[in-house]
């Protein structure tokens, strides 16, 4: 469930992020958001199936689904994951208005969780984590940069 939930929430992140930094991060900032958008939303459907419909079928079945096209789309859609998340730390990163380490702690702790029949299920938790902390740093960025805005917003 959890797995479900972390990239669905992380869709109305990505797009926050982008929106505040629109700007400064250019076309290139425009470019990453897509990609990660597109990424997010693939994975979120992916988590979705895993958590409410793969469970209820024979574990046959299941595994013929992953043998087939199927395992295929589940493949390019990670590496579109994977692609769209480093783009989106570069372009923070670049745009200098959230925080440098907390991209750094995104991009590197993303890295495994596509990957995960790759890295060790230990590796992808650590990851995992690394990305929550870099997403909750964000978020704190968010806050306080709204904060600010809306004070001058108000003189």
């Amino acid at each position: 469930m959890f797995d479900f939930l972390s990239p669905l929430l992380a869709l109305f992140v990505v797009v926050a992020i982008y929106l505040r930094q629109r700007e400064e991060s250019g076309l290139f900032g425009g470019v990453a958001f897509v990609v990660m958008f597109i990424g997010l939303a693939l994975v979120v459907s992916l988590d979705y199936f895993g958590a409410f419909i793969r469970l209820q079928l024979p574990e046959v079945i299941a595994e013929q689904l992953m043998e087939g096209p199927s395992g295929t789309v589940v493949a390019v859609s990670a590496l579109i994951f994977l692609l769209g998340e480093i783009m989106l730390g570069i372009s923070v990163v670049r745009a200098g208005v959230f925080s440098k380490i907390a991209a750094v702690f995104f991009m590197i702790g993303l890295i495994p969780v596509p990957l995960a029949g790759v890295f060790p299920d230990s590796v992808v938790a650590i990851g995992s984590i690394a990305a929550g902390v870099g997403l909750i740093w964000w978020g704190t960025d968010l806050y306080r940069l709204a904060g600010s805005e809306s004070e001058r917003a108000i003189r």
